[in-house]
C-alpha cells in the first residue's frame, strides 16, 4: 500500500497536470482540424483549477496565515506564470504579424497590433471586435483561464482568515450552483461546461474557478486533518482514467456527466493521487511532466497557429494525414515548451526571485 504524502511534492499530482496538458493540447489541434477526438480536454481547466487550490494551499496556507503578506504571496505567483505568459503572447504576435501579411484582409494598422500586445499582456480580456485571433485573448487564448486562477488566488490571499472549512463549503456549493446554472442557461459552448474563453460564456469561468480551485483548497484543508481516506492510486492508473475522460470523441459525454466528473471524479483523483507516493522511474516522469505541464499549456495555441499556418502556406494542408500531424505537433511544441522552460522562463524567474531576496534582505 503506497505511503501517504506528507510534506513532500506530489508527484503522481504532476504526472495528472502534465498529463491533462497534453489532452488540451490534442483538443486545440482535433478541434481546429474538425476531427472530435479528445473532445472534453477543455474539462482539463476544471481539473487545473483543482489542482491549484489543493497545491497552493499546501505551500502557502501555513505562511499567510503567520508571515506571509498578501502582496509577497501575489508576486510570488506573479513570477511564476508571467515569463511564459509573455513568451505565449510574444508567439501569438508573431503569429498574427505573418497571418495579415500573408492574408492581407486581416492584416490591421501597427499600433493596433501594439495595443492588442498590450492588453493581452495585461491580461484584459478583449471583446470580439477584431477578425484578429479568437476568444478574449486573441494572441493566447489560454489566457483567460490564467486571468481567472490569479483572481482566485488575490482572493484566497486576501480573505484566508475567514476561510473556515464551513465557509469554504458555502463557497463551494455556491460554485456548484454555478456550474449547474451554466448548463442549464446553455451559455457554454455546446450547453456544455466549456465556458468562460468566449465574451458569450465569459460568466460560466466564475462558476468553474470558484468550485475547483476553492474546492482543492477544502481538500487539501480535509486532508492535512486527516479527515480524508488515505486509498492511493498511481500516476499511471489516474492518468488512465482522466484520459478515458478527457479524450472521449465528441457527443460521448452528456452535460450532466461532465458535471459529475467535474464534481466527483476529479476530486476523487486528486484525493487518491495526493495520497500516493510516487518513487523511481515513476517520479522521474512525474517531474518532467510536471515542469512541461505549464509550458506546455500556455505555448501551444500559437504554436498550432504558426503550424497551422505554415502547413497552409505551403499547401499541405489538405495533402497530409492531420492526425499524425497532430502527434508530431505535440512532440514538437514538448520540446519548444521544455526550451522556453530551461532557457527564458527558469532563469528569469531565478533572477526575479533574488531581486526580491535581495531587496528583503536590505530592509532587514
Amino acid at each position: 500500500m503506497s505511503t501517504p504524502a506528507t510534506k513532500q511534492h506530489f508527484l503522481t499530482l504532476d504526472f495528472l497536470r502534465g498529463t491533462a496538458a497534453f489532452c488540451v493540447l490534442l483538443l486545440h489541434w482535433f478541434d481546429g482540424v474538425g476531427l472530435p477526438w479528445c473532445h472534453y480536454g477543455y474539462l482539463a481547466v476544471d481539473f487545473f483549477f483543482l489542482l491549484s487550490g489543493f497545491v497552493i494551499a499546501h505551500s502557502y496556507e501555513q505562511r499567510l496565515l503567520t508571515t506571509m503578506s498578501v502582496g509577497r504571496f501575489l508576486w510570488i505567483r506573479f513570477v511564476r506564470l508571467y515569463p511564459l505568459i509573455v513568451i505565449g503572447v510574444t508567439f501569438g504576435l508573431v503569429r498574427t504579424v505573418l497571418r495579415g501579411h500573408f492574408t492581407p484582409e486581416v492584416a490591421v494598422a501597427p499600433l493596433h497590433y501594439a495595443l492588442l500586445t498590450l492588453a493581452n499582456l495585461v491580461m484584459l480580456p478583449i471583446p470580439k471586435t477584431s477578425v484578429i485571433g479568437v476568444g478574449l485573448f486573441p494572441l493566447d487564448a489560454v489566457l483567460w483561464s490564467l486571468l481567472f486562477e490569479l483572481l482566485a488566488n488575490a482572493a484566497y490571499a486576501i480573505f484566508i482568515g475567514r476561510l473556515t472549512r464551513r465557509v469554504l463549503a458555502v463557497i463551494v456549493v455556491i460554485g456548484a450552483a454555478g456550474l449547474v446554472a451554466v448548463l442549464v442557461t446553455g451559455i457554454g459552448i455546446d450547453a456544455s461546461l466549456n465556458a468562460g474563453a468566449e465574451q458569450a460564456n465569459f460568466a460560466g469561468g466564475f462558476a468553474r474557478i470558484t468550485f475547483s480551485f476553492f474546492l482543492g483548497v477544502l481538500i487539501y484543508r480535509l486532508r492535512s486533518q486527516g479527515r480524508l481516506p488515505s486509498f492511493a492510486a498511481g500516476p499511471l492508473v489516474l492518468s488512465a482514467v482522466l484520459m478515458a475522460v478527457l479524450c472521449l470523441p465528441k457527443g460521448w459525454l452528456g452535460p450532466w456527466a461532465e458535471l459529475a466528473a467535474v464534481t466527483v471524479l476529479f476530486p476523487a483523483i486528486v484525493v487518491l493521487g495526493a495520497n500516493h507516493l510516487t518513487q523511481g522511474l515513476a517520479a522521474r516522469a512525474s517531474r518532467v511532466l510536471g515542469d512541461l505541464s505549464y509550458p506546455v499549456y500556455v505555448l501551444q495555441v500559437p504554436l498550432m497557429w504558426i503550424a497551422g499556418g505554415a502547413l497552409k502556406a505551403a499547401h499541405l494542408y489538405d495533402r497530409v494525414p492531420l492526425v499524425w500531424v497532430g502527434v508530431a505537433l505535440m512532440m514538437v511544441i514538448a520540446v519548444i515548451s521544455w526550451a522556453a522552460l530551461k532557457l527564458v522562463d527558469e532563469p528569469v524567474r531565478r533572477y526575479l526571485t533574488g531581486l526580491t531576496r535581495k531587496k528583503l534582505v536590505t530592509q532587514q
